[in-house]
């Protein structure tokens, strides 16, 4: 599958609103080493509320490691999904938070420090992690 075909797909998701599609469409993109030219994309479909993948586009997202994700990562932070209802321990919101320390950007570390003093006791542990991690984490970060 072309590069071309891929983003046609993400985008054929976008326009149908079926989650089965938005899951289909992102298939090609775990084979990928580079999904750069996805992340607009990615972005899209991290805003909805239709589908039910978000926490695998934030993993996505994490990989990439781009910048101008960054924003989009600190809003679904705090995103209350209707089929997350159930996760008392915030699942989406701790796999954000690695992204956005992953990114390791003044921006992104800035975000995780708006995010370590929201009211949500668990959130802010976990962004309170990744500032305490910072720079113990540069390896895994892949900034060595």
């Amino acid at each position: 599958m072309t590069n071309h075909e891929i983003h046609n797909n993400i985008r054929t998701a976008l326009l149908s609103r079926e989650p089965y599609e938005v899951e289909e469409s992102l298939m090609p993109l775990y084979q990928l080493s580079e999904i750069g030219e996805f992340i607009d994309d990615l972005i899209d479909l991290l805003n909805e509320d239709f589908h039910f993948k978000h926490e695998d586009i934030v993993r996505l997202l994490q990989e990439a490691k781009d910048p101008k994700t960054c924003q989009v990562l600190k809003e679904t932070t705090f995103k209350d999904f209707e089929y997350l209802k159930y996760d008392d321990s915030f699942g989406l919101a701790r796999k954000c938070t690695w992204a956005l320390a992953d990114i390791r950007t003044t921006e992104a570390k800035n975000f995780l420090k708006e995010i370590s003093e929201t009211s949500n006791d668990i959130i802010s542990k976990y962004a309170t992690k990744r500032l305490e991690n910072w720079d113990n984490e540069l390896q895994r970060k892949g900034n060595s």
